[in-house]
């Protein structure tokens, strides 16, 4: 499989997680927890996918903010899918999903430096080149 079908499986993973976690909003009141935490983990395993997908496609151009960037939310994204607890006072879930944002922040600062993504993505991510 060539890597152009891979970063566009990549980024069907991202719209599918996307989906899914707006269902499972919807769905939280009416399912069993047993099925929500499937359904949980399936939408973390997307948004990995997502993610690799999203830094695959220009991990060249974002230099070090995307390396970083990418290796927080993917360690962020690991500690929520796994099990819910507590290490001493650190609630794992809360730090993962802190690790996530924070990781996708970074991303997105490495994607703006590397301006790969289309023209109109920068124009709204504030590009400096906004006035053309």
């Amino acid at each position: 499989m060539s890597s152009a079908a891979l970063i566009r499986l990549g980024g069907l993973a991202a719209i599918l997680a996307g989906v899914l976690r707006a269902a499972a909003a919807l769905l939280a009141a009416m399912e069993s927890s047993v099925a929500l935490e499937w359904l949980y983990l399936l939408i973390d395993v997307l948004l990995l996918f997502g993610l690799l997908g999203v830094y695959a496609y220009q991990h060249a151009e974002s230099g070090i903010w995307g390396v970083a960037g990418f290796l927080l939310a993917a360690i962020g994204l690991e500690s929520i899918g796994g099990p819910d607890g507590k290490i001493g006072d650190l609630d794992i879930y809360t730090a993962g999903a802190a690790l996530v944002g924070i990781g996708l922040g970074v991303l997105a600062v490495g994607s703006w430096r590397g301006q790969k993504l289309p023209r109109y993505v920068r124009h709204y991510g504030f590009s400096p080149q906004w006035r053309e």
